[in-house]
């Protein structure tokens, strides 16, 4: 019998699997189309995407490949990302950037940093506030670090590990924050310092480019139940599917609530530790043009409801009506950080005009709010150890985990992509 592989998702890390995928597959998708987070939404002529994205990547296979597809409808452009804060514009990252801010503060980063790099104390940081303290010093941690990161994360730092962050945020040296504080400083840092987006269509425009070459691609298709023992799928309450090797990219509480089969209380209690939060998107189109020359900006005072301001039309011109612009504020909530739902428009532009991003007299033309129930995988101490017995439980039933919220993993949309490039080749035998 000739190998068959079922996909269940058709996000980022689905489509890179069954893009690279020889063998016959069918790729699963419960919503009209595929691309999952990549997707996009017309209002009235405003394209928003679901949460701010942006395609960049160290990836040369995958730059060239994303450059391929899209064609001319792809443009790259210097990022131009911004921190707010004590009625303040200043460049990202925060920690090489005080220029402006008020005196005390910039001496409290530069002293913080320098008492941090002195320290004899060699002991490993056992928490993330730790990492804080230890990497960027106590002022830098108090005025920026530890308020944002809690913000967003919605838990105390000293419940979440350290060993994922280093990659994601720019370290500094001493020459770096002390130069950023006397004066504009454009040196720009982290993996993100140019990016790509579509011209036209939004995000969504990737996974359509991609679509055109994956051959059996099944929308509208919800799975709804899953038996390890028989190696078949259920689609949509009726139809059985049987498969030889199963790949997941759905987020795994959503998968074994699925799975018909008795599960083994160890396995359970691991799917119980996996923590996340959400993230609610308030889009906003107004009628002014070029509203500002930012990408987006971070906010970590608790004034504001959101934690950053995607500018939309700044991503691409032809995402908005001429004359016009438009933002996607993004605010993560989850039961140790509630968000009444009902009040986040008013609060988000009471809070853009707080910012000078809007003005009372602009003229709200579309007003949308995404709910992203599973938002950012947080990274307690429990996961990895969670993550390693829920992983052998599926592997021992030739079920393949891949994505964000299959592996439980901080990925963006290339290495996504290429977590599905990496597994399309490891079942094709590469």
């Amino acid at each position: 019998m000739e190998e068959k592989i079922l996909i269940i998702g058709a996000g980022p890390a689905g489509i890179g699997t069954a893009f690279h995928l020889d063998k016959e597959y069918i790729l699963f998708d419960m919503e009209n189309d595929i691309g999952g987070l990549m997707r996009s939404k017309e209002i009235n002529g405003f394209i928003f995407d679901f949460a701010g994205h942006i395609f960049f990547s160290s990836d040369d296979y995958m730059k060239s490949l994303i450059e391929k597809l899209l064609k001319d409808n792809f443009h790259v452009q210097e990022r131009s990302s911004w921190i707010y804060s004590n009625n303040t514009y200043t460049r990202y990252p925060y920690q090489s950037n005080t220029y402006g801010l008020p005196k005390n503060i910039i001496k409290d980063c530069i002293m913080g940093l320098v008492e941090a790099r002195m320290e004899k104390d060699a002991k490993k940081p056992q928490n993330f506030e730790e990492y804080i303290h230890k990497v960027f010093g106590k002022g830098i941690a108090r005025h920026f670090m530890i308020p944002y990161n809690e913000k967003i994360w919605t838990i105390p730092l000293r419940e979440m590990a350290c060993d994922w962050f280093e990659e994601r945020v720019p370290d500094v040296s001493i020459e770096d924050v002390v130069t950023g504080a006397i004066m504009p400083y454009e040196k720009r840092m982290g993996h993100n310092a140019t990016f790509g987006y579509p011209l036209h269509g939004g995000c969504e425009s990737i996974p359509k480019a991609f679509d055109h070459h994956l051959k059996n691609v099944r929308t509208n298709s919800r799975i709804t139940a899953v038996n390890l023992k028989e190696k078949f799928v259920e689609v949509n309450q009726s139809e059985r599917i049987p498969y030889s090797r199963l790949v997941s990219t759905i987020p795994l509480p959503e998968l074994f609530g699925i799975i018909e089969n008795d599960i083994q209380s160890d396995v359970k209690n691991a799917v119980k530790q996996l923590r996340f939060n959400s993230v609610l998107c308030q889009n906003i189109g107004f009628n002014r043009e070029k509203a500002t020359d930012k990408h987006w900006i971070y906010f970590h005072e608790d004034q504001f409801i959101f934690q950053r301001v995607f500018v939309q039309s700044n991503a691409s011109p032809h995402v908005v009506p001429e004359g016009c612009s438009s933002y996607t504020a993004e605010i993560t909530y989850s039961e140790r950080k509630p968000v009444e739902k009902n009040s986040v428009l008013e609060n988000t532009i009471s809070g853009l005009e707080e910012a000078g991003l809007m003005f009372s007299d602009d003229e709200l033309l579309v007003d949308d709010l995404i709910d992203i129930h599973y938002g950012y995988v947080i990274y307690d101490h429990n996961r990895k150890q969670a993550m390693k017995i829920i992983k052998e439980y599926l592997e021992s039933y030739d079920v393949n985990l891949v994505g964000r919220y299959a592996e439980w993993e901080y990925y963006n949309m290339d290495t996504a992509l290429i977590a599905g490039k990496m597994m399309g080749e490891k079942l094709s035998g590469k």
